[in-house]
C-alpha cells in the first residue's frame, strides 16, 4: 500500500464532493459558475462545472485511491 498515493487520492475525492454540495447549496460561492451560468446558459454551465470540478477529481482519486491501495505510487 501506498499511503500517500491513498491520502492524495482522499483529498481529491473530498474535494469533488465539497464542490458538488457546495455547489448546489449555494451556488454563488462558486465566480467560475456563475460565469459559466452566463456563457453557456444555466443547464450546460451547471453541467460543465459539475464535470470538471466534481466528476472528475472524484473519478481521478478513486483511481488513485485503487493505485495506492495496490501499492503502485502515483508520484
Amino acid at each position: 500500500m501506498n499511503v500517500a498515493t491513498v491520502v492524495f487520492g482522499a483529498a481529491m475525492v473530498a474535494f469533488g464532493l465539497a464542490t458538488l454540495a457546495i455547489g448546489q447549496l449555494k451556488p454563488t460561492a462558486f465566480r467560475k459558475l456563475g460565469e459559466m451560468r452566463e456563457r453557456f446558459g444555466h443547464a450546460l454551465g451547471t453541467a460543465i462545472h459539475i464535470f470538471a470540478y466534481s466528476l472528475i477529481p472524484i473519478g481521478g482519486g478513486v483511481n488513485f485511491i485503487i493505485q495506492g491501495l495496490a501499492g503502485q505510487p502515483v508520484f
